[in-house]
């Protein structure tokens, strides 16, 4: 029994590091700002007022709000599930053994290691309307006759901003899908080919079930970082033309440095986190159950 208890004590004096951790910097700097959110708080006006739900209001009420947010739902739409199909697709490839594989496999790393910002100006060079690579190389193969102002047209804005945003996206879920592909015995694998399998078979009874629950963690990750994106749409186009390409996240950031308007940033914060997590609980509870239970 006394073992017992020093294990138990042992394990909370383990854990204490990474929860004090946690609670500098994730529950405070919460708390933080759920406390800012009712109030007015402007570094130009004397005293921190409490105002209720004012500040709540006010954003759910601005056009900018419905604007970005909508922007940003767009985003998730198209690019978590492009994410997550080729992070598979991609993952499955590298998994297999052919020439110059221990050069691809690092490869697809190099947009992970690149700072958001620096991804955002890369490709703002790439689609710049008057000397762009993309469209100097659609000229060249015949495919376009006038360049294309890619970054200051509402749809092909959002479409280069999307594209910025999967590149920089792909390295991370491929890791999680490679190793979760790696861990499936290859014997499976040589018994379906005895058994006459296609590669379609193989994925569908071998693979699917073995990476399912990784696809899941892929999908709330993603979902997540592009409720939060900024560096690369601010960089590309700084939220145009227009409203266009303008996300949650920099309306959040234009509240609170632009306009000073601290309380009412936080309170958008606030509403984002919210949102967030209605989000994770709607894409769990809308997958079976059986594919977030722990694969034998």
């Amino acid at each position: 029994m006394f073992k017992k208890v020093r294990g138990s004590s042992l394990a909370y004096i383990l854990i204490l590091p990474a929860f004090a951790l946690i609670l500098i910097f994730t529950l405070y700097p919460f708390g933080r700002a759920l406390w800012t959110s009712f109030h007015r708080i402007n570094p130009v006006l004397p005293g921190n007022p409490f105002v209720g739900f004012s500040n709540y209001t006010s954003v759910f009420s601005s056009y900018y709000f419905v604007k970005s947010l909508r922007n940003t739902l767009i985003m998730i739409g198209f690019t978590v599930p492009i994410i997550t199909i080729m992070s598979i697709a991609i993952s499955r490839l590298l998994i297999e053994n052919f020439y110059g594989r221990g050069i691809l496999r690092p490869a697809v790393l190099i947009p992970w290691v690149i700072p958001s910002a620096i991804t955002g100006l890369i490709w703002q060079w790439l689609f710049n309307g008057s000397y762009g690579a993309i469209n100097a190389l659609l000229s060249r193969m015949g495919v376009i006759s006038d360049y294309i102002p890619w970054l200051t047209e509402v749809l092909t804005a959002k479409f280069a901003v999307m594209v910025a945003f999967i590149w920089a996206q792909l390295p991370f879920p491929i890791i999680l899908m490679l190793a979760a592909m790696t861990a499936i015995p290859s014997d499976l694998y040589d018994a379906a080919k005895v058994d006459g399998a296609t590669a379609f078979d193989s994925f569908r009874y071998i693979t699917w079930p073995h990476i399912r629950t990784m696809a899941v963690i892929v999908i709330i990750y993603e979902t997540l970082t592009a409720f939060t994106s900024y560096s690369i749409p601010y960089a590309m186009t700084g939220g145009g033309p227009g409203t266009a390409t303008s996300m949650i996240s920099y309306y959040i950031w234009s509240l609170s440095f632009d306009q000073l308007q601290f309380g009412k940033g936080a309170a958008l914060a606030a509403i984002i986190a919210g949102l967030s997590l209605i989000f994770i609980f709607a894409i769990i509870k809308a997958i079976p159950s059986e594919i977030m239970l722990e694969e034998e």
